[in-house]
């Protein structure tokens, strides 16, 4: 795929340069992991995974200067992510046995986590492509594959990624039509979430709740399925290398059979074979690229949002260009909310991870056109303007 794209960038060179030049927040972040190969515990596996990460960077660069448009971009995507669900509902009709695990059913995906998070993904891409779309016979396909995605999710027994799917379907048309009216109010309301969180905190420490309870009430788990203990046990590690991290893909994966955890003998997240991520995508940054990588990630997700936010409120936009937008605004929100129980966001080799970047330079790309447009358009009316005087006042009329 790499090879292929050369031939792309060379052709679009002025666009990929275009796109390559606004993106420099997300190239921060990769050369950041990059530099972290000096101090890596495993620096060959941190440099063997960051080489796929940059080849992985310029393919997704070179597709969306070919592609250009929100429409084609997310219809492309909506294609991928339709094929992988009929291609999990034939495994399960198929192989039944490999498809399904004791805690549920995976499909052509290595845990019933990863095929809860794939089928969550699919529900924002297929129903969101459906609202996007005009045309009725695909309209229904979509729909169609939306429910599977549902269905296939429910399957999963992720429980989690489903709640999360749920409040998500609920609440991201509400957010749509606060952007569309008013930024300032979608803020307000945003201030008060915080200010009643701040409220309910300080409420629950003064009546003593602890955690556990909250966790309980919540998920009907204290543990989050033991993540809990796993995270208490990685912040060890975390204060060995607080600023710098292990290094980039130089934790999870190294080939050892045992992970590199501080915890008694024999503890169950201990076993590689078992675990090889953190369960959390923001614990992992952390973990692997230190307090700096953090806030290079926070910093990037935040600007990734804004694009979004900005490019809905538009007014050099049409009406299937932001229903397209709104695809990948679901989307992007649907993973970063996912990376707080599984690691997703800047995963190794994750191919969910790889879409959010792939978002995020798409959010660039569209950014960019309509701010082009937008001066354009200015430019023509302001022209036009400047004729429509010059016939009405021709030139002496002043002096005759």
């Amino acid at each position: 795929m790499f090879c292929g794209c050369v031939p792309l960038l060379i052709a679009y060179r002025r666009r990929a340069w275009d796109l390559t030049r606004v993106s420099l927040p997300l190239l921060v972040v990769v050369s950041w992991f990059t530099v972290s190969v000096i101090w890596s515990q495993h620096p060959d596996l941190t440099l063997r995974r960051i080489i796929a990460y940059w080849m992985y960077l310029v393919i997704a660069i070179a597709a969306i200067s070919t592609i250009m448009t929100p429409q084609k971009i997310v219809a492309t995507i909506a294609l991928v992510f339709a094929t992988v669900i009929v291609f999990d509902f034939l495994a399960l009709a198929l192989f039944p046995a490999a498809a399904t695990q004791l805690e549920g059913v995976r499909g052509i995906h290595f845990h019933k986590n990863d095929a809860g998070t794939v089928a969550m993904v699919s529900t924002f891409v297929l129903g969101g492509a459906s609202f996007a779309t005009r045309a009725k016979p695909l309209k229904v396909a979509l729909f169609t594959l939306f429910v599977a995605s549902i269905c296939f999710l429910v399957m999963s027994h992720s429980k989690t990624t489903l709640g999360f799917t749920v409040v998500l379907i609920l609440v991201i048309p509400s957010i749509y039509l606060l952007i569309l009216k008013s930024r300032a109010v979608l803020v307000t309301i945003i201030a008060l979430i915080v200010g009643c969180g701040a409220a309910l905190f300080s409420v629950l420490v003064l009546f003593d709740v602890s955690i556990e309870q909250i966790l309980t009430f919540v998920f009907g788990d204290p543990t989050l399925t033991r993540r809990t203990d796993l995270w208490r046990h990685l912040m060890y590690s975390i204060y060995e290398r607080p600023l710098l991290g292990s290094g980039w893909g130089a934790f999870w994966g190294t080939g050892e059979a045992v992970n590199p955890i501080h915890a008694p003998p024999k503890t169950w997240f201990l076993d590689a074979a078992m675990i090889n991520t953190a369960h959390n995508g923001y614990l992992d940054v952390v973990l692997q690229t230190g307090l700096i990588g953090l806030v290079l990630t926070l910093t990037l997700i935040i600007r990734c949002l804004w694009n979004y936010v900005w490019l809905l409120q538009a007014k050099h936009i049409s009406l299937a260009e932001r229903r397209a937008v709104l695809v990948f605004f679901a989307v992007a929100i649907a993973i970063l909310l996912n990376s707080t129980m599984e690691s997703r966001i800047f995963g190794v080799g994750d191919p969910i991870a790889r879409l959010f970047d792939l978002i995020y330079l798409s959010g660039e790309c569209w950014r960019q056109q309509i701010r082009v447009r937008g001066r354009e358009q200015e430019v023509a009316w302001r022209c036009g303007r400047s004729a429509r005087s010059e016939a009405l006042f021709p030139a002496g009329t002043a002096e005759r």
